[in-house]
């Protein structure tokens, strides 16, 4: 992969993730019982804890950063840029919601290695609306806004 196709998450597209996480500076419980502070931070996060504002910025940066990369790793499939800024924008948010592990075993990245339609790839966001194998509609909320900035309409 050259420097060149390496693209970092806008603005705007942190905006989106900040919007669905929502910031919390008390250590919870989410859905799946995970522990979570900050903009959905899980990594060394245990009951009680508490943080900034200033350190929820820097652990969603930090979290950010993960999911761009898992993005980005994309590129070394093709020798040419892949992806528009909302695509990128659009899997970031749901690569920082499922995690890396889940992405890269994912249909949806399996698609776009191998060249599937934008429309097809898109609907695989509809895929990831389950916690804990119950269907939530907030998931599935949140990946229909995904799915429509992976289609190049951002709200």
């Amino acid at each position: 992969m050259t420097e060149n196709h390496v693209m970092t998450l806008s603005k705007t597209g942190l905006d989106f993730i900040k919007k669905w996480e929502s910031l919390s500076l008390k250590a919870y419980k989410c859905p799946k019982g995970i522990w979570t502070i900050g903009y959905g931070h899980t990594s060394g996060v245990k009951p009680g804890m508490q943080i900034t504002k200033e350190e929820a910025e820097a652990l969603i940066k930090k979290d950010v950063f993960m999911a761009e990369s898992a993005v980005n790793e994309l590129q070394q499939f093709f020798s040419y840029p892949v992806m528009s800024q909302n695509e990128y924008d659009a899997l970031v948010s749901l690569v920082f919601n499922i995690g890396t592990d889940a992405f890269r075993k994912s249909t949806l990245r399996k698609y776009i290695i191998l060249g599937y339609p934008k429309k097809t790839i898109a609907d695989q966001f509809l895929v990831w609306t389950y916690v804990n194998k119950k269907y939530c509609q907030g998931l599935q909320n949140r990946r229909r806004e995904e799915r429509q900035i992976y289609l190049n309409c951002y709200q």
